[in-house]
């Protein structure tokens, strides 16, 4: 991989929030998970510490293949879809490199 490869990565919301079609519950359905790419020599207490300023977090995870090394990619999943919504207004560096969100 390149640099300039490295430096160019998204991170972006599974899905949209959308209303749930249970009768049961009037609430919408939201998925508060986002994946993100380019998280070479991240590990997921940077992640976690990065990400916390925009809400409150529920899970943070990286893909590692069977070596155990990370595939570069992850998922931040928030308590609430507020907190995505502000983690999708900001450009976001993490440990020096630079993550674009599409």
């Amino acid at each position: 991989m390149t640099e300039e490869y490295q430096t160019t990565k998204a991170l972006i919301p599974l899905q949209k929030p959308h209303k749930s079609a249970s009768k049961t519950n009037s609430e919408p359905v939201t998925n508060n998970k986002l994946f993100g790419t380019g998280l070479l020599n991240i590990d997921e207490k940077d992640l976690r510490e990065h990400f916390a300023q925009f809400g409150s977090i529920k899970d943070v995870i990286i893909i590692k293949d069977r070596a155990g090394r990370s595939r570069t990619f992850g998922f931040v999943t928030y308590e609430s879809s507020q907190s995505i919504h502000k983690c999708l207004k900001k450009t976001h560096k993490i440990n020096g490199k630079q993550v674009h969100k599409l």
